[in-house]
């Protein structure tokens, strides 16, 4: 995504220049804002952060996230394969979305189904 994003000659009111890279970040909450009440500093937490509309990325040694962005991770999952997750997983949600709601017996095929999405 972060390739296409710099080639991508967008408007940049929808992909502000520069643009920091990276959209899935995993990490451990440092600090919080006032009205911050899900999380609190030492937590494990994943996101994916905005594609379109923010200069901010998660190739950045801090990222600050809204907290509905934010998905606790738990001690048996590495925070490596929790970064990995966010935008695959979106990818393959919409992908079903998409399609009819699968039944028992019902086979679909995933062309090209390889990387992260695939192993979804």
């Amino acid at each position: 995504v972060d390739y296409k994003l710099r080639r991508n000659p967008m408007p940049n009111f929808l992909n502000p220049k520069p643009k920091i890279p990276g959209g899935d970040v995993a990490g451990v909450v440092v600090g919080k804002g006032m009205n911050a009440t899900k999380f609190e500093e030492g937590d494990s937490v994943a996101a994916l952060l905005p594609l379109l509309g923010s200069q901010w990325g998660s190739s950045a040694e801090f990222v600050a996230v809204k907290e509905s962005y934010l998905s606790a991770i738990p001690e048996s999952i590495s925070f490596e394969r929790a970064a990995a997750l966010p935008l695959a997983a979106l990818t393959v949600v919409q992908a079903f979305d998409k399609v009819d709601k699968p039944t028992k017996g019902k086979k679909v095929l995933i062309q090209a189904g390889a990387g992260g999405v695939g192993t979804i």
